[in-house]
């Protein structure tokens, strides 16, 4: 009995608190595009579990205050993420999934058909 009373108050409360809240509606937006300046941008796969699998990061410069990456030209494709070593508010942009970087071809958002991921085959990353 003691239980039912509980259940029953509980249910009753919920009713009652959404009459009383306002109603939320979730809105769509839409996302506009820009051809983008590439020699600011660099792709870094960034190795994790024990690097059988990658992280796709894109790394822009926004500021030449500070750089963001340095490429080892003795290592070729050994790039450095210099974030750690500031504060690259303002400076440097770090998109990490399908929030930061989509694939977008004639106006069209392509996110839903592809998805951008690193696989290594044989000694490389595709």
């Amino acid at each position: 009995m003691k239980h039912q009373l509980s259940y029953t108050t509980v249910a009753i409360a919920g009713w009652l608190l959404s009459f009383l809240m306002p109603q939320i509606s979730a809105q769509a937006y839409t996302f506009g595009q820009k051809e983008v300046d590439q020699s600011k941008l660099i792709a870094i796969a960034v190795p994790f579990a024990q690097a059988k699998q990658y992280n796709l990061i894109i790394l822009e410069q926004i500021s030449s205050t500070q750089t963001c990456w340095k490429e080892h030209p003795d290592q070729p494709g050994v790039i450095d993420p210099l974030l750690l070593k500031f504060d690259f508010t303002g400076i440097c942009g770090r998109s990490t999934d399908s929030n930061g970087y989509s694939i977008r071809q004639a106006g069209l958002d392509l996110a839903l058909d592809y998805r951008l991921s690193l696989v290594k085959h044989s000694d490389h990353l595709v």
